[in-house]
């Protein structure tokens, strides 16, 4: 998923023009964050947030992908808010 999600991010760029490949890939993009986002909420579910031998902050690859899930979340919510053309 995240090679997949790295591909996707070069393939979307400005200069594309073609409305179906950038709601394809923007599309491909939503639909991997929300896999993203959700893994993030079963594991902090399953483990714990942060108290405990073995939580989620407790791992740095978890850390690595909890701000990723921060920042994906920060584009849905400026996109909606401010529109998807002025980001």
């Amino acid at each position: 998923m995240i090679a997949l999600n790295s591909v996707l991010l070069t393939l979307d760029e400005p200069q594309l023009t073609d409305e179906y490949q950038k709601s394809t890939i923007g599309l491909m993009l939503l639909i991997i964050s929300i896999i993203f986002v959700v893994e993030a909420v079963v594991k902090i579910l399953v483990q714990g947030f942060y108290w405990g031998n073995k939580t989620y902050l407790k791992d740095p690859w978890n850390i690595l992908d909890f701000i990723i899930v921060c920042f994906s979340i920060l584009t849905w919510i400026l996109e909606s808010t401010l529109g998807s053309n002025n980001i």
